[in-house]
């Protein structure tokens, strides 16, 4: 699992609920509360495709994203990454060499996407 903290140029929750999720305020008035948090889950499953040119893309990895106002500060955008490769391994040097690399294609996904 991978996390961290980015800063928004004004409100976190007003920038998830109205710009990425084009949620009209008049919509969540309803709950005649304040909103204190707003986020985002998604869930993205190992999967094989077809890639560009006709190669094979394969993630052998399952991944579980969350991006959601920073409950401390509204000002941060909070984003987390958890990830798992489902077979599972003896322990051994390599194995952990192997944890290491997967830990940099984790913190890589979250920076980069």
């Amino acid at each position: 699992m991978i996390h961290g903290t980015i800063p928004i140029n004004g409100d976190a929750r007003t920038f998830l609920a109205q710009h990425v999720m084009s949620i009209d305020p008049d919509r969540v008035d309803r709950f005649g509360r304040p909103i204190h948090l707003v986020g985002l889950r998604f869930f993205f499953p190992p999967f094989r495709h077809k890639g560009k040119k006709g190669k094979a893309a394969v993630a052998n990895w399952q991944v579980n994203v969350k991006a959601e106002s920073l409950l401390e500060d509204p000002s941060k955008l909070y984003l987390e990454a958890d990830a798992d490769w489902s077979e599972p391994e003896d322990w051994s040097d390599e194995a952990t060499a192997n944890l290491v690399k997967q830990l940099g294609i984790v913190s890589s996904y979250l920076e980069e996407t």
